[in-house]
């Protein structure tokens, strides 16, 4: 059961998101909020179809959909990745050209891949974090709500 004040609705209705978890939309709007409580009557007929599928997806909804955090995790991933790159590069040069020892077939073809790999996921996530950056100005989210006014606001005349 959920009790919303109209000032409250009338932002909500504000925003024009899809794809995104209600009541963390709701909540993000940051009015202050209240407990009610109530007493839940059990089912009377059939099943319950908020299932664990549709639950799993909410909670990606919410992840993916209001935060930045996933996009930086990848970022921070990539880096750690290709500083270890790095180091199997250094270790390959010193052996072979302070300790004279032939790299193997193995060590060239593995550093390659990583390599590449390292570099596919570094352009992954300078790219996710552009698009990103799209998706949070296309939202058009409010950056805050007035809640109260108090004073005499006058509108501003054009010196036409």
């Amino acid at each position: 059961m959920l009790g919303i004040d109209k000032k409250v609705l009338s932002a909500f209705n504000k925003m024009d998101e899809r794809n995104t978890a209600f009541i963390y939309r709701l909540l993000s709007l940051g009015f202050d909020q209240k407990v009610l409580y109530y007493t839940k009557k059990e089912r009377v007929a059939g099943k319950s179809k908020w299932t664990t599928r549709k639950k799993i997806g909410i909670i990606i909804d919410v992840i993916t959909g209001h935060s930045s955090r996933p996009l930086r995790l990848l970022t921070k991933l990539s880096l750690l990745f290709t500083f270890i790159i790095f180091l199997r590069w250094l270790y390959v040069f010193i052996n072979v050209y302070i300790l004279k020892k032939p790299p193997t077939v193995l060590e060239i073809i593995l550093n390659s891949i990583f390599t590449s790999t390292a570099v596919m996921m570094l352009i992954l996530s300078a790219m996710g974090d552009y698009i990103w950056r799209i998706l949070d100005e296309t939202r058009k989210r409010p950056q805050y709500e007035i809640s109260k006014i108090s004073g005499n606001i006058q509108k501003e005349k054009n010196a036409g």
